[in-house]
């Protein structure tokens, strides 16, 4: 494990003893295998004997960011909200619980697509590699 529920508390703005120790260390579990099956940088840095302090740094910072999505979100979700005529619109990925890696996540380590953007990619959503 490369990070602890006690150095978790360091990211954390609040007090992590709302939430059940067993809980957060399913969680941080879960986040690390993710990373890991995700991005083999990170998989080999989190299994080496003597990781490189900075690299296995970013790669807890990684896992945190992670896990707090989740701790963090009591929002219902939403995506978006209009106040005439009422109506929403959920955004079923954070508003799951579920744990999951973002692209920009996956970036960060060195793993994943390059995101780069133009005027014109950034209006349609799309990535350019």
């Amino acid at each position: 494990m490369i990070l602890t529920p006690y150095e978790l508390e360091s990211y954390f703005e609040g007090d992590l003893g709302e939430f059940e120790e067993r809980y957060v260390l399913k969680l941080i579990e879960s986040a690390e295998r993710r990373v890991a099956g995700l991005c083999p940088k990170a998989r080999h840095l989190m299994e080496s004997d003597a990781p490189d302090e900075l690299q296995i740094g970013l790669v807890r910072d990684v896992v945190a960011t992670v896990v707090m999505r989740v701790l963090r979100d009591k929002s219902p979700g939403l995506k978006s909200e209009n106040e005439g005529n009422y109506g929403y619109e959920k955004d079923s990925l954070t508003s799951s619980g579920n744990v999951w890696v973002s692209r920009e996540d996956l970036a960060a380590l060195g793993c994943g697509p390059c995101l780069l953007y133009t005027s014109r990619a950034h209006e349609t959503g799309r990535n350019l590699v």
